[in-house]
């Protein structure tokens, strides 16, 4: 790209160079040597003990959402009115000159390398240059009010556009004059070399600005200040000769950055802060000791102004609000064009409303100001009043006598009616003047001491003043001879401790202040006004008319009310200045000029608030989500936010970005999007802990004035994850769990009823195999007795006899089977043989038993026992009912794998067991066998005996 260089850019030049010399000598526009004011505004300092450590700050912007960004000489650094935060001190950790603010929140960041880097979300990214590799030689570089960046690279000036495409800027005066600054000027830029400056849009021809070797520039794309390490300070605007402003040097030294702030040029030196006024009046501030010297200034969206010191910033909320003296002011008053100041010293000090100039009048003394603006001083033993007709031209002269000289040591008041009669109180009683007279006359008060007199006051339009006289609020009325009359005693006066000040609010209503307000009613008497509670922090000193009938009330803070008879407090609070309009409170006396200004005396001096900053509102902060932590591990603001089980504490910060007066801030909070806001509070830290687990969405905002919030609320989400046992496995676990429940104990259920159910088997079968049979053969037996002759029935008797016996002995064995005790070989052993006795009696057959002894340990489980027990019942029942045998042996004994076998043998009549007459017997105990995993087997043959053998658990034999 290649701005125009016209053929007549000379002749332009020549035509500015004459201008240029015109402007600097022509009387009219030649400021040169103007003496500065010695002013000053509330400032804030932020330095080590605010938190900064970082070397120094050399240049300042503010981002899109409201945070200040420093280049410090330690690297880029985030403030956000309560915490400094180093940014991105992986990558730049060297000092940083430069930043400019673009579009869309980009924020570029130059180095004191040449090196450049673009602001990320939570670093910083190099920032390539036309070549596409990251910049290392950068000097300069700006945005315009289009969004295009300027940037002087090496002795280039190259363009980058709205798609970011780079373009060489073509510029003739480059070959010959060296590049050092670009500056942005409202749609265009200003180029500053070593010879002149020049101004250069995109679609016009390069424009000389001015010749010279400048150093530093502002303005927009129709005006230019200009300044010159000379400390010559150029204003340049269009249809206007150039006119120079000249500094004084050795003060100053150094021009280091200009801003326009409004109509003013705020001018940082290295050892000062100047403000050039729009008619070329310079103001001085008075910047704090101990912060070094300056580096930039910048003006922020709320209007203050910054100031970039090597110890930290310097903030002025409001620099248009000005300050004077810098100690105790007792009185203020305002005549034409002149604001009079009364000192606890009696010094007398005028102040001119236009310029700011202050000046201490030779004279001291009490001042009394009449309501025409007559201007009277009482010194000693003189009355003096101010002959002349503006702040420039005039002096007190003593036009009458006081009949005793002043105690000056002692506590003095003046007040004048609307006649111009003075009312003097001095140590020895109340003097009156009255027009015309050249001497004070003393007042008589029959029965009263002057301590009994207080500071009186006047209504408006009527010369008799109010007063507290002991107890009582009376009018006065003194006659030209000094006698009283005491009138209109119209309230007890013992709520009033000391009358300060007075103000008539309507035909009806007087206010009084003594520390609070009382209203003095014509029907309603003396009242405290409730309206006092807002002022509990402080005392209403000084009571005074305001525009639209309202009052100011001076106290800490200077206070506008509108009186009213449907209030609950006595007034509507309407405006408060505060140090959002540059003041520090303690006031103790305001005047409101015609035009809208408002001078205020107080603990620290004069302080002049204009109308234009009383106008301006107050801003709605944008709030935005900075810090969060669980327990000591910060979070990740991009990214999810779980809080664990396990974890105790939950912190989120926000920035409340405000800077002007962060006293007012107000900060709230909710849950959801419909949740309950909190009370205010001016804290923006949120705690949580032992939040129940679920998903949690808070917003937050601020206010400056209670009524307006912030336009979009900030918001974070985040999680808190439930313990393992509350997670959604964990209740498939807990259901499955109770499932797995029911199913065992139906399966118990359906187990013990099988249990029951197979017992019942058991029995049926036990008393099947050992009684049914018996039974069955007993019946048979009787119904053959019945038809068999006598001898026979005696021998059916008997075999029924042996029959039942057997019946009961197999009976007992079902009983033994089902008792529980110990399992064990010999307790089985001790049962075997029990029930053998009892079949095998009187030695036929004989009895052979082989037991196990007493010390004997193997466990039987029961099962085993009870199945072993009827194996061996059923057996022995066999031999005694079908064997005919001559002995029986029965042998018990440990076997191997902690087992026993069993032995039943006989050597009766035997069988073959492979025919099916075999019985059922064998079969039961074939089952109960395998029922219990034991080996069974039966050896017989007829006329040989039988062998019946169990070996548990089951093995070869």
């Amino acid at each position: 790209m290649q701005p125009a260089f016209s053929p007549v850019l000379v002749a332009r030049f020549r035509r500015s160079l004459v201008a240029f010399f015109v402007g600097v000598c022509w009387p009219a526009f030649m400021l040169c040597s103007m003496p500065a004011q010695a002013q000053d505004s509330y400032s804030r300092r932020y330095d080590e003990a605010a938190g900064f450590n970082f070397n120094g700050v050399w240049t300042l912007v503010q981002d899109d959402k409201g945070f200040l960004w420093l280049g410090t000489g330690s690297g880029l650094v985030r403030f956000d009115g309560r915490n400094f935060i180093r940014w991105s001190a992986d990558r730049i950790d060297e000092g940083v000159p430069q930043l400019a603010q673009g579009p869309n929140d980009e924020l570029l960041i130059g180095g004191f390398s040449g090196q450049a880097w673009r602001r990320t979300s939570a670093g910083s990214e190099p920032l390539h240059g036309p070549d596409g590799k990251p910049i290392a030689n950068l000097k300069s570089f700006v945005f315009d009010a289009q969004g295009n960046l300027w940037a002087i690279l090496a002795d280039e000036l190259w363009l980058r556009d709205g798609a970011r495409q780079w373009q060489r800027v073509e510029l003739d005066f480059a070959k010959s004059q060296k590049l050092d600054n670009v500056y942005a000027a409202g749609k265009s830029v200003v180029v500053l070399t070593n010879a002149a400056a020049w101004r250069l849009h995109i679609d016009r021809p390069v424009e000389l600005v001015a010749q010279g070797d400048f150093r530093r520039f502002a303005g927009d794309d129709d005006s230019a200040w200009l300044a010159n390490s000379s400390m010559e300070v150029m204003r340049i605007r269009a249809g206007e000769r150039p006119a120079v402003i000249k500094l004084r040097k050795d003060e100053y030294e150094f021009p280091v950055d200009m801003k326009l702030r409004g109509s003013t040029l705020w001018i940082a030196t290295i050892h000062g802060v100047l403000a050039v006024e729009a008619d070329g009046r310079i103001r001085r501030k008075a910047v704090s000791e101990g912060v070094g010297k300056y580096r930039s200034l910048l003006i922020d969206r709320e209007g203050s102004l910054w100031l970039g010191t090597f110890a930290g910033l310097l903030q002025f909320p409001e620099p248009d609000t000005w300050n004077w003296l810098h100690a105790r002011v007792v009185g203020i008053w305002q005549t034409a064009d002149t604001i009079w100041v009364q000192a606890p010293d009696w010094s007398i000090y005028r102040v001119e409303k236009t310029t700011g100039e202050l000046v201490q009048d030779a004279l001291k003394g009490v001042l009394c100001v009449t309501p025409n603006q007559q201007v009277s001083a009482v010194f000693a033993d003189k009355i003096y009043s101010w002959r002349g007709s503006s702040f420039r031209s005039g002096e007190f002269k003593a036009i009458a006598d006081m009949p005793v000289p002043v105690d000056m040591s002692h506590h003095l008041y003046c007040e004048a009616d609307h006649n111009g009669t003075l009312w003097v109180g001095t140590n020895e009683g109340l003097f009156r003047l009255a027009p015309g007279r050249d001497k004070a006359i003393r007042i008589n008060f029959p029965g009263l001491s002057p301590d009994d007199i207080h500071p009186f006051w006047f209504d408006a339009g009527d010369d008799r003043p109010w007063t507290l006289l002991g107890d009582r609020v009376c009018r006065l009325q003194a006659d030209n001879d000094g006698n009283t009359t005491v009138s209109e005693c119209v309230v007890s006066g013992t709520a009033l401790g000391y009358a300060y000040s007075a103000l008539r609010i309507d035909a009806q209503r007087l206010w009084i202040s003594d520390f609070s307000v009382y209203e003095l009613g014509a029907d309603t008497g003396l009242r405290r006004l409730p309206g006092n509670r807002d002022f509990a922090d402080a005392k209403v000193s000084h009571l005074a008319p305001a525009a639209d009938g309202h009052a100011w009330l001076s106290g800490g803070t200077a206070t506008r009310v509108r009186p009213c008879d449907d209030c609950a407090d006595g007034w509507q609070i309407v405006e408060r200045l505060s140090s959002w309009h540059g003041l520090t409170g303690n006031t103790n006396q305001v005047v409101e000029t015609a035009d809208g200004d408002v001078w205020i005396g107080g603990l620290t001096g004069i302080w002049r608030v204009p109308k234009r900053v009383r106008d301006t509102p107050l801003s709605v902060p944008r709030v935005i989500a900075v810090h969060a932590q669980v327990d000591a591990d910060v979070r990740d603001l991009t990214a999810p936010i779980e809080v664990a089980p396990s974890d105790h504490r939950l912190e989120l910060e926000f920035a409340t970005l405000t800077y002007r007066d962060r006293s007012l801030l107000r900060f709230r909070s909710r849950f959801g999007d419909n949740g309950k806001w909190s009370t205010p509070v001016q804290d923006s830290h949120l705690q949580f802990a032992a939040l129940e687990p679920g998903n949690y969405h808070v917003e937050a905002e601020a206010s400056l004035d209670g009524e307006h919030w912030s336009e979009q609320p900030a918001t974070i989400d985040f999680k808190v994850l439930p313990p393992w046992y509350r997670t959604w496995w964990a209740y498939v676990l807990y259901l499955l769990a109770v499932l797995g429940l029911i199913a065992l104990f139906v399966r118990q259920r359906v187990a013990a009823a099988l249990r029951v159910e197979r017992e019942r088997t058991r029995i049926a079968m036990d008393l099947h195999d050992e009684i049914g049979s018996g039974l069955g053969s007993i019946g048979m037996l009787a119904g053959a007795a019945k038809r068999s002759s006598a001898s026979e029935q005696l021998r059916l008797v008997g075999e029924i006899g042996d029959l039942a016996s057997l019946l009961s002995s197999g009976l007992r064995s079902v009983v033994w089977s089902l008792r529980s005790g110990k399992a064990g070989i010999v307790e089985l052993g001790e049962q075997i043989a029990d029930q053998a006795r009892r079949l095998f009696t009187h030695g036929a057959p004989n009895l052979e038993l082989h037991l196990p002894d007493r010390g004997t340990v193997v466990p039987v489980p029961s099962d085993v026992h009870r199945n072993t027990l009827m194996i061996a019942f059923e057996a022995l029942h066999n031999i005694a009912r079908h064997a005919h045998a001559g002995s029986v042996r029965v042998s018990l004994g440990a076997g191997a794998d902690a087992g026993f076998v069993l032995v039943i043998e006989d050597d009766g009549a035997g069988f073959r067991p492979d025919e099916q007459f075999a019985g059922a017997g064998l079969e039961s105990m074939r089952r109960r066998a395998d029922a219990i995993g034991a080996h069974y087997a039966v050896a017989s043959n007829a006329g040989r005996g039988t062998r019946i053998t169990l070996a548990y658990p089951a093995r070869s034999p």
